[in-house]
């Protein structure tokens, strides 16, 4: 009587743990059948073992079975290219897992699909292998947007290139005659001596020096155009040789203004070399330009700042008023009308820095 017990209450369990089995089966295929991704089973030799109505649906078919009906080898009738199939079976074969993004055909191969697959192979306890088990993704309208971005990036870059060209040809066209006049110009100042009045004299200066003008705008012009490239390369560069560079260039400016010039230690980044030397060379030449009375302090200073470099170039002049700070950066802005220059230095800076992912 009490072995019969026994095998009674052992019998109970297992019929419950038999239904907690079933129930907990009953829950997994709930979740794969209304999960949001593709969830399918396929056989090494190609064959679906089963397809979700989430796959089925986003290949144009009405059930999972009305797929698996039709579709019965996927590397021929499912992938676009089939060799891709083929090399997604041996990467996941030999590393067990492996994600990748394929072609495959919608539904009467009215229409293709950018699919992203994460699969893996699922085997047994042995190690012998079952099959493959994907999560999929439908991504083709990621991929129309990618592809869009990159052909509207490649014509934003064809025209900049050409835009760059014809101000390339723009400057050499304009400042040829510019050293016509000035050439000329030169010619009737040297004939001052023998006859020319003090009036004509001064006229032929003024014109001069107009000419001068001229040149440094169409220069500056160009400079900016190229200052703005959508593609630059970059190259490990130590910023503290880079600005002594930039002082020994302004060295006889910082001589004529005994101005000091006082630099921190400053990093190795990656950067245009170029772009950012001509960057350097603006604002120091600025912390020149627009001094006050007393003798010019420039200080170029630098510290890390969330992750990101902050640069700093310092100095005593007039300033500006708060209120002119976004006006100042832009395209021929000049505060000060008095002072030499083109309006375009602080706009070049200002290209420049976010053509390094940077602000100013």
């Amino acid at each position: 009587m009490g072995k019969y017990q026994i095998d009674q209450k052992s019998q109970n369990v297992d019929q419950l743990s038999m239904q907690n089995l079933i129930d907990q089966n009953a829950r997994f295929r709930d979740t794969i059948e209304n999960a949001v991704e593709g969830i399918i089973q396929t056989s090494a030799d190609g064959k679906f073992f089963s397809v979700n109505r989430a796959f089925a649906r986003i290949l144009g078919y009405s059930s999972p079975l009305e797929l698996m009906d039709s579709i019965t080898n996927i590397g021929e009738q499912l992938y676009v290219d089939p060799k891709v199939r083929e090399d997604f079976r041996h990467k996941v074969l030999e590393g067990g897992i492996a994600k990748y993004e394929y072609q495959a055909w919608v539904k009467g191969r009215s229409s293709i699909k950018w699919l992203s697959a994460s699969a893996r192979t699922i085997r047994d306890k042995s190690g012998e292998f079952l099959y493959f088990e994907s999560i999929v993704e439908d991504v083709t309208e990621r991929r129309q947007q990618l592809a869009a971005l990159e052909s509207t990036t490649l014509k934003l870059r064809l025209a900049n290139t050409e835009l760059q060209n014809f101000a390339s040809r723009v400057a050499h066209d304009l400042t040829q005659p510019l050293n016509t006049v000035f050439s000329a110009c030169e010619l009737l100042n040297a004939a001052t001596d023998i006859g020319c009045s003090k009036d004509s004299a001064q006229t032929i200066d003024y014109i001069m020096q107009a000419v001068l003008r001229m040149k440094t705008t169409i220069k500056s012009i160009l400079d900016f155009s190229r200052s703005g490239g959508l593609t630059f390369k970059r190259s490990s560069c130590d910023l503290n040789t880079l600005v002594e560079k930039v002082l020994a260039d302004l060295g006889s400016a910082i001589s004529s203004e005994v101005a000091e010039v006082t630099v921190d230690d400053l990093p190795t980044l990656s950067v245009n070399e170029s772009m950012i030397f001509r960057l350097f060379l603006n604002l120091i030449s600025n912390g020149l330009k627009f001094r006050s009375a007393k003798i010019p302090e420039i200080k170029i200073s630098c510290k890390l700042v969330d992750g990101s470099w902050c640069f700093c170039v310092a100095d005593n002049g007039i300033g500006f008023h708060q209120s002119e700070c976004d006006r100042i950066f832009g395209l021929f802005e000049r505060l000060d009308v008095s002072k030499p220059g083109t309006g375009l230095g602080l706009s070049m800076c200002r290209q420049i820095v976010e053509a390094h992912n940077g602000k100013i």
